[in-house]
């Protein structure tokens, strides 16, 4: 018995030195807008999304991030007054400069310094949220995470 709890323990400590080591993406997620509830559906499925990532750790706006998500919406609304269902989506993937970077103190001015991206735009009927955030999420994959990714694999 002695022996089995030794192999199981020999087997189990790279697994978890190695969960210790893995590279995390620090992601902060903010989404604005005239509709507490379609904003709220929008922050909850992204949230939702970037943590079955498994390298990424959603985080808050004074938490030290290194990239941020900021996504507003406003309610399409005809000229009557009809509402429509439909949402216009802007988004934009900014990553923080580091530090080392800048003269302005980072502790006082948090949000001083961004690399800024080009925002993207898009209308989504309320009914497609989700997709709208799964494709923004790929999207932010494939953008922001994929070379960092290459470079920790290729140091370690």
């Amino acid at each position: 018995m002695k022996k089995l709890v030794l192999m199981l323990c020999i087997f189990m400590l790279p697994l978890t030195l190695a969960s210790d080591t893995q590279h995390r993406f620090k992601v902060c997620v903010q989404v604005g807008g005239n509709n507490k509830q379609v904003n709220n559906l929008i922050f909850n499925r992204l949230t939702r999304q970037l943590r079955l990532l498994e390298d990424v750790d959603v985080v808050g706006l004074l938490e030290n991030w290194k990239y941020i998500i900021a996504v507003s919406t406003k309610e399409v609304i005809l000229k009557d007054g009809t509402k429509t269902g439909r949402f216009a989506i802007a988004h934009n993937f900014h990553e923080k400069v580091p530090g080392d970077f800048l003269r302005v103190n980072l502790k006082i001015h948090p949000h001083a310094a961004v690399y800024f991206a080009v925002p993207g735009v898009s209308v989504w009927n309320r009914d497609n949220l989700h997709e709208y955030c799964i494709s923004l999420v790929s999207n932010f994959e494939e953008d922001k995470l994929e070379m960092p990714r290459l470079l920790y694999k290729t140091r370690q």
